[in-house]
């Protein structure tokens, strides 16, 4: 397999508070990884260092065998869910095609070849019936398939997610991971979260970070319910680590 990310001995400090300190990571093409642990821990500010908004402070950082900033194009991204003005007047269909206009010049004119490439992931998403519909309008649940379509588009080699299901019902979470556990056949996941247990039955790889990290495969989780840091039940991980 061929390394999409890697991280060696990197820290990273917001002024005297250190967030990362000395972490290694790695992530091979076709991963599905999680980033879990508690708030403040340093999880998104792994996704900040990925996708070239910030960087190390101490070691080194590669994202497809090169700096992040000369990654980007490559990179799909979901930011953590905000609230949008529900007045402001784009559909679904337009908000998707935000993902191709660094592909194509901005306005409100698109070639057939853009609109085509939009048709077919608002219907590989299940979002077809929608496109027409106010962002503003939709639920949470329709709201994230948008919001991920757009990063998808434009076919990223590499997907990252901030708490991809913080602001959707529990009925709707197992949907949103079934729909990405289809698109890591085609591109190569990483996610923040805080919910171990419905992510560990997805990814093949959990990296638990506080200030440190530690890496778990797959093979380590185990279906153990524990109270820990995260303020719920989760599944336990078979490691010593203390994250």
């Amino acid at each position: 397999m061929s390394r999409v990310i890697s991280f060696e001995n990197v820290s990273f400090s917001y002024g005297r508070n250190k967030v990362l300190e000395d972490i290694d990571l790695f992530v091979e093409k076709g991963d599905f990884t999680a980033i879990v642990g508690p708030n403040g821990g340093g999880k998104t500010t792994i996704l900040k260092l990925i996708l070239g908004l910030l960087s190390p402070q101490k070691g080194e950082l590669k994202v497809f065998g090169q700096s992040p900033c000369k990654s980007r194009i490559r990179t799909g991204y979901v930011p953590q869910f905000s609230v949008h003005d529900r007045s402001f007047p784009i559909d679904v269909e337009n908000v998707v095609m935000q993902g191709l206009i660094g592909n194509t010049s901005f306005g409100p004119f698109y070639s057939k070849n853009v609109k085509k490439k939009v048709a077919d992931i608002i219907e590989k998403l299940g979002l077809t019936q929608r496109m027409k519909d106010r962002f503003g309008d939709l639920s949470g649940g329709l709201k994230q398939r948008t919001l991920i379509a757009r990063a998808v588009v434009s076919q990223p080699e590499l997907l990252l997610l901030d708490e991809p299901v913080s602001s959707v019902d529990s009925s709707v979470e197992k949907d949103v991971f079934e729909m990405l556990n289809l698109l890591n056949k085609k591109m190569t996941i990483v996610l923040v979260s805080h919910d171990i247990g419905f992510v560990s039955k997805y990814v093949n790889k959990i990296a638990c970070v506080n200030k440190t990290l530690v890496i778990h495969n797959a093979g380590e989780i185990t279906s153990g319910i524990i109270e820990d840091a995260y303020r719920g039940k989760q599944v336990a991980v078979n490691h010593s680590c203390g994250i």
